[in-house]
């Protein structure tokens, strides 16, 4: 069965990218270009896991991901912060955990892939 993993974005080319480099691991991937977005597409199709960028208009990641992590609903679902800003200081904006890590827009792919890999259920 493939994982189902939310993208959420705001620059349409990143999901692009992030969506070719999970469906080619098997995934089936969903996008929301917002925070907003986010909330009504965890709570509809609940995925297995969400990459959220924290950069964003509207609703940015900081608050999506602290939301959906105060929701019962949705508090299970693991997060990757994958962002430009540094970990220092996203790990002073939001408490990183086991259900919610961070990776570097500025590493490369196969990071993220092996920080999601191990966050997804077996």
């Amino acid at each position: 069965m493939a994982h189902t993993i939310l993208v959420v974005d705001d620059v349409r080319e990143t999901r692009i990218l992030l969506r070719d480099f999970l469906e080619d691991r098997g995934c089936k991937v969903l996008e929301a270009g917002d925070g907003a977005e986010a909330y009504a597409a965890t709570l509809q199709e609940m995925p297995d896991l969400v990459i959220m960028d924290l950069s964003m208009p509207n609703v940015e990641g900081v608050t999506a991901t602290s939301v959906l992590r105060d929701m019962s609903s949705t508090a299970h679902v693991p997060i990757v912060i994958f962002s430009g800003q540094d970990e220092d200081k996203v790990s002073r904006m939001l408490p990183l955990s086991s259900k919610i890590r961070f990776v570097s827009k500025s590493g490369d792919l196969d990071r993220l892939w092996g920080v999601v890999s191990q966050l997804l259920p077996a």
